[in-house]
């Protein structure tokens, strides 16, 4: 009956895929080469359906799975080369083919005219974070920052042939993740548990050999935190702390205070004293007088930098942010509360100095994440996560203090009172 033939349709048109409201007239529709026509396609194979076809049948591969990629990495100059392939159904599809799908998040991929390879969804989700390392048709290049990408994929592979160079990066990566470090005992002060946290995550990662931001809100001890990785690393050479000029004597007062055996240097215009820095020494500089003296602190590497207020580095073009940028030191720790404040430029030129090479050049990074997609930016996130740490005054509320409020009356001068006077009187005459 024809009530009955309309239903089998429906219920057709439905495993296909197919939107009724989208049909050019009755049951006809217009496929345009996208994923979700492709995939109605290959579903047109599958159903059993007895097919006319007016050009020539469109062939697809079973599944691609994950677990039948096989990735090389290979040692370059100063970074490591990746390179592999997925064989499905004795067919081989490259590693730049498979990335251009994930950063598409298309599941399809040509490999003839009428020929598709279909791949997993998990392959695309994995891959993804990877994909966007790079622009265009380029395979990524790895570098330390990311390290913690390779070795999360590594266990749902079929194969990994790594350079002996990466195999060492990655087991110290390892031991640097379990590395437990003592608070130094030079630090005059007891580290609340979260700090001691903050200290320890630091510490790692110094020892890992990459940069960190340190992203806690405002009142949480940045400060602290910083003062105890100094101590700790005071041996290794000099260091240098770069901070708004509204906050420098607050330094020296926190270091007198904390960390007596730091040896605080605040830097002046002019001051040609870099020279001669050694084990225990902490330059102290504006971020103004940082960016006049670009060149002067460019020539000299420093064991550990520490960039206070670090959003003063969002702007990549500015004076002071090619001076941070140029800066050279072992480990570099940024301190802010707002790592990113209008726009996900900013963390690029956040990153240009934690991690230079982390993510690529400005131009390829505008290209990949500055339209906003959700994807480009859960990718992004992947990233950067291992290297920040932000926690809330709300998630360490139970260790913080007691609010303490103080009382303080200030006795006018005779000026002041009445001065006072005369605008409480012309209030009052006012409201009359």
């Amino acid at each position: 009956s024809f009530e009955r033939e309309l239903t089998e349709a429906n219920a057709l048109t439905g495993a296909l895929g197919l939107d009724p409201s989208l049909a050019a007239e009755p049951y006809t529709w217009l496929l345009d080469g996208s994923d979700k026509h492709i995939e109605t396609l290959r579903r047109l194979s599958s159903q059993g359906v007895q097919v006319e076809w007016q050009a020539p049948k469109v062939k697809f591969t079973s599944e691609a799975k994950l677990d039948r990629l096989r990735l090389s990495i290979t040692r370059k100059k100063d970074w490591f080369g990746l390179d592999g392939e997925v064989t499905v159904d004795d067919r081989r599809v490259s590693l730049a083919v498979l990335l251009e799908a994930a950063r598409s998040r298309k599941r399809f991929v040509k490999l003839g005219e009428d020929d598709f390879a279909q791949l997993s969804e998990a392959m695309i989700e994995a891959l993804e974070p990877l994909a966007h390392l790079s622009n265009g048709a380029a395979l990524p290049q790895l570098t330390l920052g990311t390290a913690p990408l390779i070795e999360a994929l590594a266990p749902q592979l079929e194969a990994l042939d790594s350079a002996k160079e990466w195999s060492a990066l990655m087991e110290r990566l390892a031991k640097s993740r379990t590395a437990t470090f003592p608070v130094p005992k030079t630090l005059k002060g007891t580290l609340r548990d979260y700090q001691v946290d903050g200290f320890q995550w630091l510490s790692r990662l110094a020892q890992w050999g990459v940069g960190a931001c340190l992203a806690d809100d405002m009142g949480l001890g940045k400060t602290l935190q910083a003062l105890a990785l100094l101590l700790s690393r005071a041996k290794q050479g000099p260091a240098l702390v770069v901070a708004p000029s509204s906050v420098l004597h607050n330094w020296r007062a926190e270091a007198e205070k904390f960390a007596p055996s730091l040896e605080l240097k605040l830097f002046h215009e002019g001051d040609r004293a870099l020279g001669a820095l050694g084990q225990g020494d902490v330059v102290v500089v504006s971020w103004s007088l940082l960016a006049r003296e670009a060149e002067a602190f460019a020539a000299v590497r420093f064991s550990t930098v520490v960039l206070d207020e670090a959003h003063a580095i969002k702007n990549a073009s500015t004076l002071r942010a090619k001076a941070a940028h140029g800066l050279q030191s072992d480990f570099l720790v940024a301190l802010s509360g707002t790592p990113i404040e209008n726009h996900v430029g900013e963390l690029w030129s956040l990153f240009k100095a934690v991690m230079p090479t982390l993510l690529g050049s400005e131009e390829s990074f505008r290209q990949r994440f500055s339209a906003g997609q959700k994807e480009a930016l859960a990718a992004l996130s992947t990233l950067v996560r291992p290297f920040i740490l932000r926690r809330t005054k709300s998630a360490v509320a139970k260790e913080l203090p007691s609010r303490t409020e103080l009382e303080l009356v200030i006795p006018l001068s005779k000026e002041e009172r009445a001065l006072y006077d005369d605008v409480r009187l012309s209030a009052m005459d006012a409201v009359r």
